[in-house]
């Protein structure tokens, strides 16, 4: 699930200075107190896809690598464990989407052969994360057709990326890691 929707509120939203807090004579600070409705965009379908993904990376176990690269068990028992964190903790997940530093610490805990992958999850996240900003400047006005762009990158990199599972033969076990 995106994380606004989880949320039911937009995240990525900069506040513009007609809505920033304003300062009054003896009082800490007033809002603008209208809150304006959450409402659902594509690009949260595209969020909800691309968590999917990760989880299929993060959680699951590397069972068939021809590329012959190697995962020691300390560090695969350190994925799993990162996984859980990732997956059931919202606000460790919100940063993870946001912080470029915490989701390479997502990078970092993943089998070797799995590097690339990884890699082109992080362009794609930052894909989205512009396109939430580009979108929300204006909450009221976003079009059903903001993803369309980011869309065409999702297209492209699920491409390459089943072939290019392929070509190195990587199997990949996506529920593998334990409750």
């Amino acid at each position: 699930m995106s994380l606004e929707v989880a949320a039911h509120s937009y995240l990525f939203r900069q506040a513009s200075p007609a809505e920033e807090p304003r300062k009054t004579r003896g009082k800490k600070s007033a809002h603008n107190n209208s809150k304006l409705p959450f409402l659902y965009n594509p690009l949260h379908d595209l969020e909800s896809l691309w968590w999917v993904a990760l989880f299929f990376i993060v959680a699951g176990k590397v069972i068939d690598d021809k590329s012959g690269s190697f995962m020691e068990n300390a560090r695969r028992e350190d994925q799993a464990n990162f996984a859980k964190k990732l997956f059931r903790t919202y606000t460790y997940r919100t940063r993870a989407f946001q912080d470029s530093d915490c989701f390479e610490k997502v990078l970092d805990s993943l089998h070797p052969a799995l590097e690339e992958v990884g890699l082109a999850l992080d362009m794609l996240r930052n894909f989205l994360l512009a396109a939430y900003v580009d979108a929300e400047k204006d909450v009221q006005n976003i079009q059903f057709d903001v993803a369309v762009g980011v869309h065409a990158c999702f297209i492209e990199f699920f491409g390459s990326l089943a072939q290019s599972l392929h070509e190195k033969d990587i199997t990949i076990d996506p529920l593998a890691c334990e409750n």
